[in-house]
């Protein structure tokens, strides 16, 4: 389990010895209303390694259903700006700027409570990929699952208009694809912005360790 991040540790007996894991994902099954196959893979994974007699730790979005025991060892929450503005924020973070403050101090504050020893990222839709260089800012290893093809193209699927493979990924072009029967009068802006995504993605990614990808097809395309 994570062995490239596995070293010799020497400390007294009486100290757990256990691998420290943090998994950081927008929402999980029982906790929030919205779950799909990512969210139950990553609960997958979380029981496996209780499981396995790890230590394991989860942070994600504000709970939204009560009376559900959480997954792991603690729960950390994080607050989102979609609470200020559901809609409009989440178009934007997911479109064109993925930050979110509130996310990123929330995750600062579980990494200094729980001390991992690797920072397992998950889907970010929400919370955005901006908060994994939280984890970089405290030298910790991280590892990031790639369940789509999000942080390449502002539509998850990675098609073009007509439904043929899309090679260049996001740019200014993706005017021509996302929402382009929308709001006309403002794709010069969407284009602008669009054309800010791909670095600013490509940023945040660069500062994981290790993407995962869930195929060899999935590997060969990213």
């Amino acid at each position: 389990m994570y062995p490239a991040f596995c070293g010799t540790r020497v400390a007294p007996t009486e100290v757990d010895l256990r691998m420290r894991i943090c998994h950081v994902t927008d929402f999980l099954p029982e906790l929030h209303q919205i779950a799909g196959g990512a969210e139950y893979a990553v609960r997958r994974v979380v029981d496996e390694q209780i499981g396995m007699n790890l230590d394991v730790h989860v942070v994600t979005a504000t709970r939204e259903l009560p009376g559900k025991r959480p997954p792991g060892n603690s729960v950390f929450e994080m607050r989102r700006l979609d609470a200020l503005a559901p809609r409009l924020s989440y178009a934007i973070k997911s479109l064109y700027l993925p930050f979110d403050p509130l996310a990123g101090r929330g995750l600062t504050r579980a990494l200094r409570a729980i001390r991992p020893d690797v920072v397992h990222f998950h889907n970010l839709h929400f919370c955005t990929p901006s908060i994994i260089n939280r984890a970089k800012r405290m030298s910790l290893p991280t590892i990031m699952t790639v369940y789509d093809y999000w942080t390449l193209c502002p539509s998850f699927m990675l098609l073009t208009a007509d439904g043929k493979l899309c090679e260049r990924g996001h740019g200014s072009h993706c005017v021509d694809c996302v929402g382009s029967r929308r709001a006309r009068l403002l794709r010069p802006l969407k284009q602008a912005l669009f054309s800010l995504r791909k670095p600013l993605f490509e940023k945040a990614l660069a500062s994981v360790d290790r993407l995962v990808a869930l195929s060899q097809a999935s590997k060969n395309l990213l």
